[in-house]
Order: C-alpha cells, then structure tokens, then sequence
C-alpha cells in the first residue's frame, strides 16, 4: 500500500501549497493550459492481488497514456492492458483493458527529476479466456498512482510508476504494480490549443 500512501501524500502537499502560494513547481502546468501533449509508452507487472484471486499468476501488459497541463495540475487519458495466466488447472486465463481518464499534480524539482501523483477512474473489460456463458465482464474502476520521471532532455524522460487498483467486481479486485517506460513531451499544434480552450 506504499504507492498508495505515497500518491495522496504527494496530491495533498501540492495542493496544500498551491493555496498559501508556494506552490509554482506543483502548479506549473496550470500557467499554460494545453501547451504540450506528453506521450507515455510502457510495460507494467502486478506485485501483488487480493487473495480471492490467488490462482492467477501476477498479471502483465503494455500500457499508453497521454497528458497534458490543465488550470490545475495535467489531466490524462489511456489505456493498459493486462494479462492474468492461470496458475490452476481448469481455471481460465484472462486479460482486461483498463481503460482511463485521470487527474494529477506533479513537482519538478530543480535538477532532472519530478514526481507526480494521481488518481485515474475509468472502466475494467475482463475477458476470459474459457468461461461458456460468462466470458466477458465490464467493470468501474478506480486507481491512485505515484510517479518519479528522469529528464533525459527538454522532452524526452524515463519514469517509474506504482499504482494501487480497485475494479469494482464480486468479489472486489485490487491489485498493485510497477510500471516502467519512456515519455516524449509535444507542442500542442495552435489549431488544437486553440479548441481545446
């Protein structure tokens, strides 16, 4: 439950100091809403998921995300996709797409390194591999998510990401993982700011 601590830790400070006026590394994006469009590619594992579903392996899977800055800290969309193996016989495999919206804040510190945290809500497609009748479920979900990026450049960075997640099916399923991969920060084409505001 660390990434979870760790994210609402982060969400609060940045808010907190935003209100007494201390905060521009955290409200940084909120000076230029929609000014650039950051690209996230990258491959996620599950460290660990509840009990009631302890015959499945830890999942895996690909993941991509764009975001950009909005009045107050980025806003998000994406998808990522995980792959749950059976661990027993007779039990079929499954994989989900999760597919998101999200909201964050992020602290840029004065070296090459930020930190983000944030909460994503969105819907959990579980498709299963062998279940005659039931082999497909559609649920909500909620996710909090704590991030340190590496600036390789004005543009290119490296991040590492833990997560908390909850869908909502009977029996509940949580589950907490790791993500690493490569973002790339755009310009937003004027045409699009424009519409976007």
């Amino acid at each position: 439950m660390r990434p979870l601590r760790n994210a609402l830790a982060l969400v609060a400070v940045c808010l907190a100091t935003g209100r007494l006026g201390a905060g521009a590394a955290c409200a940084q994006a909120a000076q230029e809403p929609f000014s650039h469009v950051a690209f996230r590619g990258s491959l996620a594992t599950t460290i660990r998921h509840n009990a009631s579903y302890a015959h499945w392996r830890r999942g895996y899977g690909p993941a991509l995300s764009a975001a950009t800055p909005f009045h107050a800290g980025d806003i998000e969309a994406g998808v990522a996709l995980h792959r749950y193996a059976a661990a027993l016989r007779n039990t079929p495999s499954w994989y989900a797409w999760f597919t998101f919206v999200g909201w964050g804040a992020r602290h840029t510190s004065p070296g090459s390194w930020s930190v983000y945290g944030g909460l994503r809500a969105g819907m959990y497609h579980m498709i299963f591999d062998e279940e005659p009748g039931d082999e497909e479920e559609k649920e909500f979900a909620l996710a909090l998510v704590s991030r340190i990026d590496l600036h390789l450049s004005r543009d290119l960075r490296l991040f590492v990401e833990g997560h908390v997640m909850q869908a909502y099916t009977l029996p509940r399923f949580r589950a907490g993982g790791l993500t690493g991969g490569v973002g790339l920060r755009a310009r937003t084409p004027d045409w699009l700011r424009g519409l976007l505001e």
